[in-house]
């Protein structure tokens, strides 16, 4: 199965150095990361827009068809619960996750020097050293913590639903200024969305 996307992410590292994170992937093969112009940087709130600038672009990311794996279904959370979510259409897999739940023992954050390890790693891509500031970075915490495990899955059938859809009318979307994922699909004239 082949398909392709893009977006971008803008980010600061540091008062002086921000990035836009574009990534294109197809078949799952791409990832870049360059410097932004200026002139490109995000802005991330309207107080601050001038009445002659542009309407902000949404922050969306978009699929054109259901998750087949992980990296592609929408992550949604608040930072201690998380899912997945794989956007089929006769059934819905929710992957779910709980901040508690780990291989080993959650990591120490409580590094005193955490701040001078900060400096060094901003340091290091302020220089395009992208390689040494990933290993400075473990320098962060005490204790580095283990991997996450899975809390569980939800599988949701909805038995109804009908296996024809007009596939040019699928659309899975991560909406990153409402935190919501949304998948939409049509049956003849009947449109489906569901929210999460």
């Amino acid at each position: 199965m082949s398909f392709s996307y893009s977006t971008d992410f803008f980010f600061t590292l540091s008062s002086h150095a921000h990035y836009r994170l574009s990534w294109a992937v197809q078949d799952c093969e791409r990832v870049m990361v360059r410097h932004t112009p200026q002139k490109n940087w995000w802005k991330p709130s309207l107080t601050n827009a001038e009445d002659d600038d542009p309407p902000p672009r949404p922050l969306k990311v978009t699929f054109a068809e259901p998750a087949t794996h992980w990296t592609d279904a929408i992550p949604i959370g608040n930072g201690r619960l998380g899912a997945m979510v794989w956007g089929a259409v006769p059934s819905e897999a929710l992957q779910l996750n709980e901040d508690t739940l780990w291989t080993g023992i959650p990591g120490d954050y409580s590094n005193k020097s955490a701040p001078q390890a900060l400096a060094e790693v901003r340091k290091l891509v302020d220089d395009g050293k992208f390689s040494e500031a990933t290993a400075a970075a473990a320098k962060l915490s005490v204790d580095p913590s283990d991997v996450y495990q899975l809390l569980g899955d939800i599988k949701l059938e909805f038995p109804d639903s009908p296996i024809l859809i007009i596939q040019e009318s699928y659309y899975r979307e991560l909406d990153l200024d409402t935190a919501t994922a949304k998948i939409k699909y049509s049956v003849g004239d009947v449109e489906f969305t569901r929210a999460f």
